[in-house]
């Protein structure tokens, strides 16, 4: 005979709503007892106010199955009105970023610019449903790795009134070795209302490598028009110093027959304007330009 305790399998994971008029919001719970990870992710909003994040990640076994702890904590908080910093500045929100034996993977979070990744790193939004996702991207990014530790402060700043201009921006450092990542979002919305004319959204990251003496930058534009022109493309920056020295700059990437060197982050893709798109009529022009070490191509 079996017990009935051991038919029943509990839930891994748990989400909740909250709508109590002042407050709403909710948080997420995942437990894997079998391979020692916990997560879990609470956003409450205060009325027009404030907004408080937080994404904790705890594991107790290492990836060798060994016993050990991980923590990878994210907090934000960002102001419904912003606070004032002169000249028309504003602060909309601040965070930060803490892990303890936690690496950081650049590749992946190269890779996170075009699946939203970064996002999820960077004052995210909705956090109950897309707390699965978000999860799975930063146990993608930041891995348990004995020894490493990872400490990274953000900030949302803002410009105009209404905010015209907004930047979040992330600086994470990870010890030993002393990598610095930098990643962000912009918008500029003009004007900022319905009806804008331009508007310009960008992902982005960054990385300053010294053990292998190289900087790199990669962005991704989304959702951005002007009029009703529809715009998307990448863009790629790369200066490496020492016995492998290269420089590469590139918006829309490469000419077909060009062989680029190898690259830290994605080969990025063409800027594209979509200028008309309609079931009976199409006007779409991509293009881009590029300068090596020894090329400039357009």
């Amino acid at each position: 005979t079996r017990r009935s305790s051991d038919l029943f399998k509990p839930p891994n994971g748990v989400g909740l709503s909250v709508d109590a008029g002042i407050v709403s919001g909710g948080g997420y719970l995942y437990i894997d007892v079998a391979r020692g990870q916990y997560a879990g992710a609470i956003q409450l909003s205060f009325a027009d106010f404030l907004t408080l994040s937080a994404i904790g990640l705890i594991d107790t076994k290492l990836p060798d199955g060994s016993p050990g702890f991980s923590l990878l904590v994210i907090i934000t908080a960002e102001f419904g009105s912003g606070l004032q910093l002169g000249f028309g500045f504003t602060l909309n929100g601040v965070g930060g970023l803490l892990g303890v034996n936690r690496a950081m993977l650049l590749q992946p979070l190269m890779d996170g610019v075009r699946t939203g990744a970064i996002e999820g790193i960077m004052f995210p939004h909705d956090i109950v449903a897309n707390a699965p996702r978000i999860i799975s991207d930063l146990r993608a990014i930041f891995p348990p790795q004995q020894g490493t530790f990872l400490i990274g402060p953000m900030a949302k700043l803002g410009w105009g009134e209404p905010t015209l201009v907004s930047l979040s921006l992330g600086v994470i450092v990870e010890i030993p070795p002393g990598d610095i990542a930098i990643v962000g979002t912009l918008a500029v919305e003009l004007p900022a209302d319905e009806d804008s004319v331009l508007v310009l959204q960008v992902v982005f990251a960054g990385a300053l490598e010294f053990d292998k003496q190289r900087l790199y930058f990669f962005a991704s534009l989304f959702d951005s028009h002007i009029l009703f022109i529809t715009i998307e493309g990448e863009m790629g920056l790369l200066f490496a110093w020492g016995d492998a020295a290269d420089f590469v700059v590139t918006v829309g990437g490469f000419h077909p027959r060009f062989t680029p060197p190898p690259l830290p982050f994605p080969a990025p893709k063409r800027i594209s304007l979509d200028i008309i798109n309609e079931s009976d009529a199409k006007i779409h022009a991509d293009g881009y330009f590029a300068v090596t070490t020894n090329t400039a191509q357009f």
